[in-house]
């Protein structure tokens, strides 16, 4: 069994080479990494509960996938694959920066990757971040941006063969990043979101509208490829209570095929209390995805607060089974993604 504190040492190492240090010797090592352990029998447990307790309730399973992952499993893709296809897994979100597609070494990694998850159905979808979405000039620089971060997802396609291509395109739209104090968007945007920032025509509001406008935008570029939307959960009951002119569930589903609403908490009773306004107020069919929290390592990270998975498997399977319940009860629910792979995963392999 792979013990947890050695990946978490491998994913330290990784990002060290990553930053160009021992990278000489790295590239002259046939085999970067240890051969991955076999599957076990509390591991094969562990994926039929899993799968039993998913499904039928969702049509979706889905994870996000980091970099991190892909340098762990890029001389072994096909044993990533079996490990996706065991516990159910029908959807991938690979969350990296887009500007990586530039990269010839990420993109071949990428391409084994996303090849050998094809080959099992699973779906592949690239995200991108909210950074290059909102731009001071949408007219020009930002309709500019989405072109060119869409064309990369689009110029990766053409280079694939048939059925190894992305499926589709998960953009985050977090209007209430857009604030003086955030490094990571451009500045210049007229408006700043904040709490005293709610009310029509207020900040918050026009930030929310000019979201829209980059929707509209991002549709028509991405077109053929669907949209799976990223939003914090709260934008809804916002909306719904007037303090927003836009930004229910249903206004971002004029612009999506499905919403993957950030539901970030340790429990199920929290979550449900945090999205099922949405989930009942949703008029499309099959369109609604709970994404959860995971924590990365076994010490826990920035995230253990709001970790689905810092428990124990049986507490983790009986909560998950009351949320995924729950959900099913309407016909807006699809599935639940969990964010990240790597939290997921360390769940799985623990010894209980």
């Amino acid at each position: 069994m792979r013990k947890p504190i050695c990946r978490t040492f491998l994913i330290l190492f990784l990002a060290v080479a990553g930053a160009g240090i021992l990278c000489s010797c790295l590239s002259q090592s046939e085999n970067k990494l240890s051969p991955l352990p076999p599957i076990t029998a509390e591991m094969k447990t562990k994926a039929a509960e899993l799968k039993k307790t998913l499904f039928p309730a969702c049509r979706e399973f889905g994870v996000f996938i980091t970099p991190n992952t892909i340098e762990l499993y890029e001389q072994e893709p096909e044993a990533l694959g079996a490990r996706l296809s065991l516990l159910g897994v029908t959807d991938v979100y690979f969350d990296f920066d887009i500007n990586l597609l530039k990269n010839s070494d990420f993109t071949k990694k990428l391409r084994k990757i996303v090849n050998e998850l094809r080959k099992r159905e699973i779906k592949c979808v690239p995200v991108i971040g909210d950074e290059p979405l909102y731009q001071p000039d949408h007219k020009n620089a930002g309709v500019a941006a989405i072109d060119n971060t869409v064309g990369k997802i689009k110029s990766f396609n053409r280079g694939a063969s048939a059925n190894q291509e992305f499926t589709g395109i998960a953009p985050v739209i977090n209007p209430h990043r857009v604030s003086g104090g955030n490094i990571n968007i451009k500045s210049g945007i007229l408006y700043s979101w904040s709490e005293n920032g709610y009310g029509k025509n207020g900040e918050n509001d026009m930030i929310m509208r000019h979201s829209f406008d980059i929707l509209q935008d991002l549709k028509k570029a991405a077109e053929p490829l669907p949209l799976s939307i990223i939003i914090e959960h709260y934008y809804h009951d916002r909306a719904v209570k007037g303090d927003l002119s836009c930004g229910s569930i249903n206004d971002f589903l004029n612009y999506g095929d499905q919403v993957i609403l950030t539901s970030y908490a340790k429990y199920s009773n929290e979550i449900k209390a945090l999205v099922m306004s949405q989930l009942k107020d949703c008029e499309k069919v099959d369109s609604v995805v709970l994404c959860l929290r995971t924590a990365r390592t076994i010490y826990g990270d920035d995230s253990e607060s709001v970790s689905f998975t810092r428990k124990k498997w049986k507490q983790f399977i009986a909560d998950l089974n009351a949320l995924a319940q729950s959900a099913s009860k309407y016909k807006s629910f699809h599935g639940i993604v969990f964010r990240d792979f790597e939290g997921l995963e360390l769940q799985w392999e623990k010894v209980e």
